[in-house]
């Protein structure tokens, strides 16, 4: 790689979204995410979306890092426009769902995907 050249080792998108809320989830979890009522059916959420690797530096970069990274950019929002939650949306997956358990998200629910929220400070 010549001096002055970009290389993207690792990528994240965050968005807002409105997460709609399933009567599947127990009611002391509801009132978690709102924190007011017990009986609301959707919330807005900061969303962690297309957290990957270049697979030619999967070695230069841990999952780890890059989403302590999103983590990082959404307490900078999180300052200025509040907000409560996290949210991160994958497919069926183990070793994905153990990832972000350790990450400090919580499964809520399975729609099109499994939806895990981590609460802000």
């Amino acid at each position: 790689m010549a001096k002055g050249d970009f290389e993207l080792f690792a990528y994240f998108t965050i968005a807002l979204k409105v997460l709609k809320i399933s009567d599947s989830i127990p009611k002391t979890l509801i009132k978690k995410l709102d924190g007011l009522y017990k009986n609301i059916q959707e919330t807005p959420v900061y969303l962690i979306g297309q957290l990957g690797k270049n697979d030619k530096y999967t070695d230069c970069i841990s999952g780890q890092e890059i989403i302590e990274y999103a983590l990082s950019v959404i307490l900078k929002s999180f300052q200025y426009v509040g907000g409560r939650i996290i949210l991160v949306e994958c497919i069926n997956d183990d070793n994905l769902i153990e990832f972000y358990v350790k990450n400090g998200f919580v499964f809520l629910q399975e729609a099109e995907l499994v939806q895990m929220v981590r609460f802000l400070p």
